[in-house]
């Protein structure tokens, strides 16, 4: 992806590449997983250039503050998913900003050196002078410098790339992680029409909260079946290839024709799922239950159309 690709779900272009944008809910909740820290200009002079990148990189008006901290590394240029990542740190790079990667549940790692030297100063000589002058400081100190730094901690998980004045329905997280990972193909042209009616569905009113989880609970798995379902077309792709080249045994021939199979019948599924969740939108809340029920059924069925394609799979593999 390059800085003018746009995004999968509403099309709008994306400054940092990511499948899914800021405004579809793309740099949000647990599928986000990655902070992206700038990496300090080595020299006074290259400070302000680096600003002048960062505040265009994100858009919008960002307050220079933000736009500071973010280019000292103080604060988080942007949260993304992890499969997004490359292309965000390829985007920022072809932007003239380095910046790297760092695990949402390690962001305390980003802490600058100089500001936990400094904390670790103001501990000792606050506890210092609790022995000495005033006891009390025993007891303020620590507090003082934990209030620093979970300041700081909380600081630096303030990404400056968020979404600008933007009002839409958000992405579920199993989803964004999908669009992020799958390649082009038709699993990834599944998972895009499925993306924009679920985030639809699920900001309707007349959605009952039962049937509102059962929909997300759903979603992961039907986003593990898009993954089979690229897989196996790459699969299938490279047996083709291999086929043009060489005369293929009947052992692979057959497994050929199982995995087509099974293929055939992931993609229906996908493909049912996508027409029962877009048949939810605009159906008045007393279809919904009944619709609630299909998607159960349809969830229950999945795990057994996953397991047949791999045993086919493995099948090719061995034999192959």
């Amino acid at each position: 992806m390059t800085p003018t690709s746009r995004c999968a779900v509403c099309g709008d272009p994306d400054r940092l590449g990511l499948a899914v944008c800021p405004a579809c809910g793309g740099t949000e909740g647990e599928a986000a997983d990655r902070f992206l820290y700038v990496v300090p200009a080595s020299s006074r002079r290259d400070r302000l250039p680096l600003r002048d990148r960062i505040a265009r990189a994100v858009g919008g008006s960002p307050a220079a503050e933000a736009v500071e901290a973010v280019s000292l590394g103080y604060r988080a240029m942007a949260r993304v998913p992890a499969a997004a990542a490359p292309a965000a740190l390829e985007a920022l790079a072809g932007q003239g900003i380095v910046a790297y990667e760092v695990p949402v549940n390690r962001s305390w790692a980003s802490i600058p050196v100089s500001f936990a030297i400094l904390l670790t100063l103001v501990m000792v000589t606050g506890l210092k002078a609790g022995f000495v002058v005033a006891p009390s400081l025993l007891i303020l100190t620590p507090f003082f410098v934990g209030l620093l730094a979970f300041s700081a901690w909380r600081g630096i998980r303030r990404p400056l790339y968020v979404a600008h004045g933007q009002d839409r329905p958000a992405v579920p997280p199993a989803l964004v992680t999908a669009l992020s990972e799958l390649p082009a193909g038709e699993a990834r042209e599944v998972v895009i029409r499925l993306a924009r009616s679920t985030a639809r569905v699920l900001e309707s009113e007349a959605m009952s909260d039962s049937l509102r989880a059962d929909l997300l609970s759903m979603l992961p798995e039907v986003a593990e079946a898009a993954s089979d379902l690229s897989a196996l077309d790459r699969a299938l792709t490279d047996i083709n290839d291999r086929a043009a080249v060489e005369e293929l045994s009947a052992p692979v021939i057959r497994a050929v024709g199982e995995m087509e199979a099974a293929r055939h019948r992931l993609h229906q599924y996908l493909m049912e799922v996508v027409a029962v969740v877009g048949r939810l939108h605009g159906h008045s809340a007393d279809t919904l239950s009944s619709a609630g029920e299909r998607l159960s059924m349809l969830t229950a069925g999945l795990r057994g159309e996953i397991e047949a394609y791999q045993d086919v799979l493995d099948q090719f593999r061995t034999e192959g």
